[in-house]
């Protein structure tokens, strides 16, 4: 078999066909194209960069905001890490959901800007780097 031009997994799977030999019945056939991971995952949140209030007296695990990625191929095994942390520590992601979440007992001071910057990656390792700005 070969093909005239490239199959697009995102407009065409399963990819119906027939096939046969000189003298003989035809066999359809059907074959399932497989999506080649070439997309790396990026932020939806808007605006950019991503912004969030923290009340003061917010105490440990306090849901501050929820980073949202799309992959163009699948949206599965989308996982967000922190790549920079200049808060002191006072925030972590989980890595499943997004959420960003306060962490530590050190205080918040009162107009004090934390940035963070943050990864979406999928599962081969494709990353769309953003900086998340929480102030």
């Amino acid at each position: 078999m070969s093909l005239h031009r490239a199959i697009d997994w995102s407009t065409l799977s399963p990819f119906p066909f027939a096939a046969g030999l000189k003298y003989t019945d035809n066999q359809r056939v059907i074959i399932h194209v497989k999506d080649v991971n070439d997309e790396p995952p990026y932020f939806i949140n808007r605006p950019l960069p991503m912004q969030a209030v923290v009340q003061l007296n917010a105490p440990p695990n306090t849901p501050v905001f929820t980073l949202q990625a799309r992959d163009p191929d699948t949206d599965h095994n989308i996982h967000y890490f922190i790549v920079r942390d200049r808060t002191g520590g006072r925030f972590e992601v989980d890595e499943r959901s997004g959420v960003v979440r306060t962490r530590g007992t050190d205080l918040f001071q009162l107009d004090m800007e934390y940035v963070l910057y943050v990864k979406a990656e999928d599962q081969n390792g494709k990353v769309d780097d953003r900086r998340f700005q929480s102030t």
